[in-house]
């Protein structure tokens, strides 16, 4: 639990209300909401964000929050490895971060716009079909 605590690690910080804020590196403006780095899809699904739904609910969904925050900068995709300004690495297509998001709706994990996990989550299923759509067009 110790290490699986130890990332992500949150870029968020509390303004003169009370709210959680960011400066975006992919915009360069402050934003409302958290926003997470350091902690990717690979492997992690299976096991990190798990365990995380059972001993850190709030966590997770805080977690989600800034995957989300990240999406919406970036096509709705959510990064491979939240990192500052990484662009190379979206999750288009990929279902990594659509298992923890499901599985987190299943769950009612707390402190996330479920409607904006599902968008992120159709999203993928769309871009997924276009590549499929793409390949069988250029193979032939």
């Amino acid at each position: 639990v110790y290490r699986a605590s130890l990332f992500p690690r949150f870029l968020d910080e509390t303004d003169e209300h009370g709210n959680a804020v960011y400066w975006s590196p992919y915009s360069g403006k402050i934003r409302h909401g958290r926003l997470v780095a350091d902690s990717g899809f690979w492997d992690a699904y299976r096991t990190v964000y798990g365990l995380l739904s059972i001993t850190r609910p709030s966590v997770l969904g805080a977690m989600i929050e800034g995957w989300l925050n990240a999406a919406k900068e970036n096509d709705g995709f959510v990064p491979q490895w939240a990192s500052p300004a990484e662009r190379s690495g979206v999750l288009a297509g990929n279902t990594l971060s659509d298992v923890t998001l499901s599985d987190a709706i299943v769950k009612g994990i707390p402190g996330f716009d479920v409607e904006a996990a599902l968008r992120v989550s159709l999203n993928n299923v769309e871009c997924a079909r276009g590549h499929e759509k793409h390949n069988s067009q250029t193979s032939e």
